[in-house]
């Protein structure tokens, strides 16, 4: 199996070590590669950084998907998530913010989720 992980910023300084991250709970045998944006933001905490971004990274997975199973979007607001799944039909499509409330849905009845800035309720997330 193959991952593509896209880190949604203009920069590469965290692919290293979130390939070692990924890496470190894959499958034997899974491949994971991890890219970042050719330009974009320092980090996606507003609105502004997520409508740049969404578009860059579909446009970028768009022309890197067909070696890959599955891509992740790695950025907790999961920006170009549902629209990736409506255009590559086969593939898994995930990001951290939906899997992460997945999980601790099953897990409790409260959940809380911890930002970097309080923008999240204008994307409609909150």
């Amino acid at each position: 199996m193959r991952v593509l992980v896209v880190n949604p910023v203009g920069h590469d300084r965290w692919d290293y070590s979130d390939k070692k991250i990924y890496e470190s709970y894959a499958s034997e045998g899974t491949e994971v590669d991890v890219v970042s944006l050719p330009r974009g933001p320092e980090s996606v905490e507003t609105a502004e950084a997520y409508a740049e971004v969404e578009p860059l990274i579909i446009e970028l997975v768009k022309g890197i998907h067909a070696g890959y199973d599955a891509v992740i979007v790695n950025c907790f607001l999961d920006p170009g998530v549902a629209k990736l799944r409506k255009i590559l039909n086969n593939k898994v499509v995930v990001g951290p913010c939906e899997a992460s409330l997945s999980l601790a849905r099953n897990l409790s009845d409260k959940v809380a989720v911890v930002t970097v800035g309080g923008d999240v309720e204008t994307l409609g997330l909150s």
